[in-house]
């Protein structure tokens, strides 16, 4: 039970730690964005629909383009963004994800291990979508390998 106590007074110290360290205002908004394939004509998303697409209930975007996720690495700061959006703990949304791919109601994610990855299979990849966290480090890792694909990033309203 004590080792329980422990662990949660962990993560919440941590979580605190990260929440104070990067404040969210209006001169420093959330660097978190979910991001689409650039074919597709998607300006902004409910976070209602967001859960849709993330939990295969949605598997088709408006012109019927099959929806194609994108997944980071466990625990990134993309998938905890994503899933603090969703209401969710990640290893509960991987699981439902992968029960929803063996039963083929949903499409096998894409697994991959950076955002640049992401990014270049964004651009490649009809109907993807993916949570990106967009800073200077990142656009510079791009401009550094050469590589400019498009971003289409989507505004999430409530």
């Amino acid at each position: 039970m004590h080792t329980r106590f422990t662990h949660y007074m962990t993560l919440a110290i941590i979580t605190l730690f990260m929440t104070l360290s990067a404040p969210v205002t209006a001169n420093n908004p959330s660097p978190f964005q979910i991001a689409v394939s650039p074919k597709l004509k998607i300006e902004t998303l409910k976070t209602s629909e967001l859960s849709k697409v993330f939990s295969g209930r949605r598997s088709n975007w408006n012109n019927s383009t099959p929806v194609q996720l994108i997944l980071l690495p466990t625990g990134s700061p993309e998938m905890r963004w994503l899933c603090d959006q969703l209401k969710v703990p990640e290893h509960l949304l991987r699981r439902f994800i992968f029960q929803r791919v063996y039963r083929a109601q949903l499409r096998k994610p894409i697994e991959v291990s950076t955002a640049s990855e992401a990014i270049q299979v964004l651009a490649n990849t009809p109907g993807a979508i993916a949570p990106l966290r967009v800073n200077e480090a990142l656009i510079q890792s791009l401009k550094a390998s050469g590589a400019s694909p498009e971003l289409n990033l989507i505004k999430l309203t409530p």
